[in-house]
């Protein structure tokens, strides 16, 4: 799912994803929006184990998605919340790799 909008201009941007039932939906800076409708019996989205967030390493993205997905995240992550939890990015990590300092 894209929006087709490049956020790849140095510049802080909003994404939100959202999923309600079977409807997902993800916009840009408040601005664009873009919308799909899952497929199958699933209602929820649930996780029992941990969330990836960001690149694939030496395994590669392709591998750890099950070819679902095939490019990797290349940026900043300032702030994530996930449902009205904020995730303290450096005290929730597991574990991570080729992790810079994002500029302010």
């Amino acid at each position: 799912m894209t929006l087709g909008q490049s956020v790849t201009d140095n510049l802080v941007h909003k994404v939100t994803i959202s999923r309600d039932k079977t409807s997902l939906n993800m916009s840009l800076d408040e601005s664009f929006h873009i919308s799909k409708e899952v497929t199958g019996p699933l209602k929820v989205l649930n996780t029992v184990g941990d969330i990836f967030l960001g690149g694939g390493g030496l395994v590669g993205v392709a591998t750890l998605t099950g070819g679902r997905a095939l490019d990797t995240f290349t940026g900043c992550v300032h702030s994530l919340r996930v449902g009205d939890r904020r995730v303290d990015l450096k005290r929730d990590l597991l574990s991570s790799s080729n992790i810079v300092n994002c500029p302010e």
